[in-house]
C-alpha cells in the first residue's frame, strides 16, 4: 500500500512538471540546389543554395559547414569570403534558413559538389552533379594603327566577350620599348588591369622600328588568352638648318630661308 502511494505521488509530481520538461532535437536535414542547373563553365560563378531544415530553436550545438568536390576543383564564395575544398566555416542557419553562395569551377569535366553540416552528434550532407565546360573568351583589338611617329601616342580598343569571372589584362614588349596603358592604368604591372567589354588602350613609343606587344588576358580561375599586335614606329622629324643665301641689294642683306626635315636618331 505504501509503495502504491509513492508511485501515485511520483506520477503527480511528474504531471506538475510536465510543462517544464521539453525534449531538444539534435537532428536536422539539408538540401543543396544549383539555381543555374547542372551545367557550368570554368571561371563562371554558379549560383547555389544550401538549406538546413528542422533545426530545434533550443539546439545550441555548434554547426560547421564544409564543402568538397569529387572529380574536379573549384572554390565557393560566401559574401566577401572565399573557401577552398575542405575549409570549414560557421553560418547561422537558424536566423537565415539557407546559405546562398557561388561555386566557381577551376577545372572542366564532370564533377560533384558536396556540402555538409556537422555538429558534435550529427552530420548531414547533400551534393549536386555538374558538367563543367571550358568557356570561350574572345579578345579582339580594334583601330590598331599600322604606324605612328615616335613623338605621338597611339590609341586603340581592346574588346572582350566572355562570361568568365574577374578578367584582367597585362602587356609586355616582345620587341621595342614604350609605355602601354589600359583604361588609364599601367598594363605592364604584374597584377594586370581589370577589363570591361570595351577598353581604351594607349601606346606611347620609346623606340623606333617595329614594336611587338603581347597582351595576356585571363580570368581569376580560367586559362589565359595571349595575343600580339605589331606597330611600326617611325623616327621623329623636326625642322632645323635654317640658313640664308645672301643677296646684296644696296646696303641690305637679303636672303631666302630654306628648311630641311632631318631625322633625329637614337643614341
Amino acid at each position: 500500500m505504501r509503495s502504491l502511494i509513492s508511485v501515485l505521488l511520483l506520477v503527480l509530481a511528474l504531471s506538475a512538471c510536465d510543462n517544464e520538461l521539453k525534449l531538444i532535437s539534435r537532428d536536422f536535414s539539408v538540401s543543396l540546389k544549383s539555381i543555374d542547373g547542372g551545367t557550368a563553365a570554368v571561371g563562371k560563378a554558379v549560383n547555389c543554395t544550401f538549406t538546413v531544415s528542422g533545426l530545434d530553436a533550443d539546439n545550441g550545438d555548434q554547426l560547421l559547414t564544409v564543402f568538397d568536390i569529387d572529380g574536379g576543383n573549384g572554390v565557393i564564395i560566401v559574401g566577401d569570403h572565399e573557401y577552398m575544398p575542405g575549409d570549414s566555416f560557421e553560418f547561422d542557419y537558424k536566423a537565415n534558413g539557407k546559405l546562398a553562395f557561388d561555386f566557381v569551377p577551376i577545372t572542366a569535366g564532370a564533377m560533384s559538389l558536396k556540402m555538409s553540416v556537422a555538429s558534435e552528434l550529427v552530420t548531414r550532407a547533400d551534393s549536386v552533379r555538374l558538367e563543367v565546360s571550358t568557356p570561350d573568351m574572345n579578345v579582339e583589338f580594334q583601330n590598331v594603327p599600322d604606324m605612328v611617329k615616335q613623338s605621338e601616342s597611339a590609341e586603340f580598343n581592346l574588346l572582350l566577350a566572355t562570361d568568365q569571372y574577374g578578367v584582367k589584362a597585362s602587356a609586355r614588349f616582345v620587341k621595342g620599348r614604350g609605355q602601354i596603358f589600359i583604361s588609364g592604368y599601367d598594363a605592364t604591372r604584374d597584377e594586370g588591369v581589370a577589363l570591361e567589354h570595351n577598353n581604351l588602350v594607349v601606346f606611347m613609343p620609346e623606340s623606333t622600328g617595329e614594336t611587338l606587344i603581347e597582351f595576356t588576358v585571363s580570368s581569376r580561375y580560367g586559362l589565359p588568352v595571349r595575343k600580339q599586335i605589331s606597330i611600326q614606329v617611325n623616327p621623329l622629324y623636326y625642322e632645323e638648318d635654317v640658313f640664308y643665301r645672301p643677296v646684296v641689294s644696296g646696303c641690305r642683306l637679303q636672303g631666302t630661308v630654306y628648311r630641311q626635315r632631318l631625322p633625329e636618331y637614337e643614341v
